[in-house]
């Protein structure tokens, strides 16, 4: 039996996006996809046994200055082929502010403006070896995107990416005091703990408007260019044959 959470030591928020049923009765496929928080406080056992395990590429969406504040444990590891590339938006002061009291509509604009970094993440995820780890910092917000646009193109329903993005609420628990450590100082108490929730109302408002702008995540991608050979590739790697 699989199960979809992936116990790593250092590590809180990591799933595997197998074992989901689809529209069409498919499954899709474990030990091709995970899903992560940042590894840089992975212990060295834990990197060894995964990478043993399969581990061959991790991507890391993170900005320049989060890596650098926390440098990933897999970025030069024997073995690992290491992707940097940040889904970065450009943004204004008051754009930060509207992210921490709104971030449903903030999945939305990195959906819309970040087409160039998510059509690399989506090029390197087809045509990598292995399992895959795709992280941010915390494994909520711009993994949960990618995620939710890799079931999307498979034909996972709403409820299973809904339900899948709504696990990161218990996963981040063990982690909540460092996350207030790190609150920004021109941001409240209760704006950065809603930043930091897995809200129902947040993935619901990027998957409307997924649907509502580009139809679907196939849409999606052909709107920012990513190849017909990728998507039929990222397809035929998570279905189950």
């Amino acid at each position: 039996m699989h199960e979809r959470d992936v116990l790593l030591d250092g590590m809180v928020n990591v799933r595997d996006l197998g074992g989901f049923r689809t529209k069409t009765g498919q499954t899709t496929r474990y030990s091709v996809f995970l899903r992560g928080d940042a590894p840089y406080r992975i212990s060295d056992s834990a990197r060894h046994r995964v990478v043993e395990q399969g581990l061959h590429t991790v991507i890391d969406m993170r900005y320049a200055h989060e890596v650098a504040q926390r440098p990933n444990r897999f970025a030069g590891y024997p073995g690992v082929d290491f992707h940097h590339i940040p889904l970065y938006v450009e943004t204004t002061y008051m754009g930060m502010i509207r992210q921490f009291r709104d971030l449903g509509s903030w999945y939305c604009t990195i959906l819309d403006q970040g087409g160039n970094p998510i059509r690399d993440v989506l090029h390197v995820l087809a045509r990598a070896e292995g399992v895959c780890l795709l992280h941010c910092y915390i494994g909520k917000d711009r993994t949960g995107i990618l995620s939710a646009l890799l079931l999307n193109v498979v034909g996972v329903s709403e409820a299973d990416i809904i339900a899948d993005y709504l696990q990161s609420q218990e996963n981040l628990r063990a982690i909540h005091a460092e996350l207030e450590g790190v609150r920004p100082f021109f941001v409240t108490k209760s704006q950065f703990e809603n930043i930091v929730s897995a809200k129902r109302e947040f993935i619901t408002a990027l998957l409307a408007h997924l649907s509502q702008q580009y139809s679907d995540a196939e849409g999606y991608m052909r709107a920012i260019g990513v190849p017909e050979e990728d998507i039929a590739t990222l397809r035929q790697k998570l279905i189950v044959p």
